[in-house]
């Protein structure tokens, strides 16, 4: 998708240079280029890396310039309820539910009817429909890194209020409860930055009886980061990989 929107925005002849490593696709990349702007040149190999050129046509062939589109639909199970569901392509489970956030609707609190909700990382927004669906008259609002996600979230989710950014600091609160499960991915690295950041940085942004409700990857250890923010922390679910955890009492709050 990010391969057409960089096509459409070309003038034709204009040039296009795509970089990276080989075990990130960049050796099997002109497969999936060459549909779109014909032949693909390999113009530099260097450390496991490469460097791949080609040219705008005047008319590509399998161009797709709008997002609609990449829309795809399929069929999801929440809160016990069967449902049309709306995903894009490289979004995160790719339109599914993955196991982790499976665990943590299983076990995600109740809420008040009219609480203020932050669903961070949202993806195409598994956990804020769950919450409007177990509390219609929640006020929910949905936060990712990613525009196209949030463009699935505002569909999947009805009267959610979308934010796009990387932390809590674009979100307003204070809320009376934050779900996530955070991401631990950034390229090939790994890393547990956004959710420690998240644990930290949630105090500020919740009420005085507030909750964070998170699941986590169990061999990535979010128990000191959570004991340093809350004065509280339960952990209701686990399986051989992921953990969920309800931290309460707010340091600070």
């Amino acid at each position: 998708m990010t391969l057409h929107g960089a096509v459409a925005a070309l003038e034709p002849g204009g040039v296009l240079l795509v970089y990276g490593a080989n075990d990130e696709g960049a050796r099997s990349a002109p497969k999936r280029i060459e549909p779109v702007v014909g032949d693909v040149a390999t113009v530099q190999r260097k450390r496991r890396c490469r460097v791949l050129r080609a040219e705008r046509p005047a008319v590509p062939p399998g161009l797709r310039r709008r997002l609609d589109e990449w829309r795809r639909t399929s069929t999801l199970v929440l809160a016990g309820e069967e449902r049309s569901w709306v995903s894009y392509p490289g979004l995160f489970a790719h339109g599914r539910l993955d196991p982790g956030t499976e665990l943590l609707l299983e076990h995600l609190p109740a809420v008040a009817s009219d609480a203020r909700v932050l669903d961070f990382g949202c993806g195409s927004g598994a956990l804020g429909a769950a919450v409007r669906s177990r509390t219609p008259t929640a006020r929910l609002d949905l936060l990712d890194a990613d525009a196209v996600a949030l463009r699935a979230a505002e569909e999947n989710v009805e009267g959610g209020r979308t934010l796009l950014g990387t932390s809590l600091e674009a979100a307003e609160g204070p809320y009376d409860a934050i779900v996530s499960n955070p991401p631990y991915h950034s390229g090939k690295a790994e890393t547990t930055g956004v959710a420690e950041a998240l644990i930290r940085e949630a105090p500020s942004r919740l009420v005085s009886d507030g909750i964070l409700a998170l699941v986590v990857q169990r061999r990535l250890g979010m128990e000191e980061p959570l004991s340093r923010a809350f004065r509280r922390v339960d952990a209701p679910a686990a399986d051989r990989t992921y953990a969920v955890f309800v931290a309460r009492e707010p340091e600070g709050a």
